[in-house]
Order: C-alpha cells, then sequence, then structure tokens
C-alpha cells in the first residue's frame, strides 16, 4: 500500500460476519473452527479493494481470528494497519 493507493477499504466486521457468533464452545465446528465458510472467496476482492476488519473484541481475539483466517484461505487477506479492534485499557 502507498500513500496514493485509491482503492476503496472495505473493512469486515469479526463478530457474527467473519466468525459465527456464540460462544466458542457453542459457535464451533467439529475442527474448532468459528469461520463462516466462504471466507476464501474474499481473496477475489484485494486487488480492487483494501481489505480490513473491525472488532470490538480485544487485540487477543482478533490475532487468534486473523491467524485462523489466514491457515484456512492459504495467505494474508487483511492489511496490518487496517485491522481494528478495542484498545485493551477500554
Amino acid at each position: 500500500m502507498t500513500v496514493s493507493d485509491s482503492r476503496i477499504i472495505l473493512l469486515f466486521d469479526i463478530n457474527g460476519v467473519l466468525t459465527k457468533s456464540g460462544t466458542r464452545r457453542h459457535g464451533a465446528d467439529a475442527d474448532g473452527s468459528r469461520l463462516r465458510p466462504g471466507l476464501e472467496h474474499l481473496r477475489r476482492l484485494q486487488g480492487r479493494f483494501r481489505l480490513g476488519i473491525y472488532a470490538s473484541s480485544a487485540a487477543r481475539t482478533v490475532a487468534q481470528v486473523l491467524r485462523e483466517t489466514e491457515r484456512r484461505v492459504g495467505q494474508e487477506l487483511f492489511e496490518n494497519g487496517l485491522v481494528l479492534h478495542r484498545w485493551a485499557g477500554v
């Protein structure tokens, strides 16, 4: 990304959009994943849009979802500067 990057920014909410809502025990698939199916299709958006995520969750939860997403999709989907989450002091 450069300062002149004019692509539109798309922010996806983690809770209930990228992941299934509910507790880890009740929302997880048999393999322990809480990710919704079809996340790999977001790769098609990367050339046209800047992808990021927003979450009211703490940084630890966001990092866990990012690792799980990268493992499933096989690559990084979201730009580091566009990963927004609740500050730990709030």
